[in-house]
């Protein structure tokens, strides 16, 4: 027999339990919350386990759920995010419900934008507020605490699906990120999206000719060259711009094998028998073990390896040249270098 049954009976003239075992196996809230549950159908569990625990009074209705049996379960097992809108959990609201809400709110039309798509895809790291969501230019959603709504004209932004949101699509959310950034973030963010293969610097272009002003747009013309020489992280670019090509150095091949075949290297200059890696900070501070044993195998069969980390690339470019420029030299290059504005290498 439950323990909720037994409750039932007791009030019917039934003997009852115990009252110290029952309370230690039932408390009262939990026998509230128990009950509580089970006005929730099935489907919509279903759905708010589809939508990160988000309901809405619409959604519920639609589903056969009368006003009374929703007040009931707010506040037992439920709670309202916003006016029609319920995170059918107890715990703290998280940021993925408040994009759903939000999401939920907008309309049919709803597209998740800017920084919470930025999110979404993993081009940032941050749950970030408000929750921010492009709708039709011609309407106006109901204003929530949680949520910025941008009307945009339809069409000259694509979208995709991530995390069951449909979004911007990887190319129009880094423009729309990058045009609240500074110049900084605009090679951060586009080498990441890169990076990670969420787009691609065609893709970039075509979002860019899509729209009539573009913030930064030469300089992510730049990084959409610099992506195509093979540049795929911050650390990359500054190499490329400011020491291979301030400096004249032949064309390296990026993101290439070397002797061990099962390694990539960051940069290859094949005819000379020279590598350069490029020691991102906190990726390889992890990797330092597991890049002395690839360099050890590739010194096997005769390729030499020149390392450099942040500080020598920005602080010294000139210094990085200087030393890459020798050991060229020295494996055969007769090309002549070049002076950048601020060296003499």
């Amino acid at each position: 027999m439950g323990a909720l049954s037994l409750h039932m009976k007791s009030i019917r003239g039934y003997p009852q339990a115990p009252r110290d075992r029952l309370c230690r196996r039932t408390p009262a809230v939990s026998l509230i919350r128990m009950t509580s549950r089970r006005l929730v159908p099935g489907p919509i569990a279903n759905l708010a386990r589809q939508q990160a625990g988000v309901v809405s009074t619409a959604q519920l209705r639609a589903n056969g759920m009368t006003k009374t049996q929703i007040a009931r379960l707010v506040g037992d097992v439920w709670q309202r995010i916003d006016k029609g809108l319920y995170y059918t959990n107890t715990s703290d609201v998280p940021w993925k419900a408040l994009v759903w809400a939000g999401y939920i709110a907008g309309g049919d039309d709803a597209v998740a934008c800017g920084r919470t798509a930025a999110r979404l895809f993993g081009l940032i790291d941050d749950d970030e507020r408000p929750i921010v969501i492009m709708v039709p230019r011609e309407r106006s959603p109901q204003r929530r605490w949680f949520v910025e709504y941008r009307r945009a004209t339809v069409g000259i932004r694509r979208t995709q699906t991530r995390q069951g949101i449909r979004c911007t699509s990887v190319a129009d959310t880094v423009l729309d990120v990058c045009a609240s950034g500074t110049v900084q973030d605009v090679v951060a963010l586009i080498s990441r999206a890169i990076q990670q293969r969420l787009t691609s610097g065609r893709q970039l272009a075509a979002a860019m000719d899509r729209r009539r002003a573009v913030k930064f747009r030469p300089e992510i013309i730049a990084m959409i060259s610099d992506a195509a020489d093979g540049a795929h992280s911050p650390l990359e670019v500054e190499y490329l711009r400011k020491v291979e090509r301030a400096h004249g150095l032949p064309k390296g091949r990026r993101q290439r094998h070397a002797g061990n075949a099962k390694q990539w290297v960051d940069v290859i200059y094949r005819a000379y028998g020279l590598i350069v890696e490029l020691d991102g900070e906190a990726t390889h501070r992890r990797a330092a073990f597991r890049d002395r044993t690839r360099d050890n195998a590739n010194a096997k069969v005769g390729w030499t390896t020149l390392r450099f980390g942040w500080h020598e690339i920005m602080a010294d470019p000139c210094g990085v040249a200087a030393q890459i420029i020798e050991a060229l030299i020295a494996r055969g290059w007769r090309g002549i270098p070049a002076q950048c504005s601020t060296c003499a290498a």
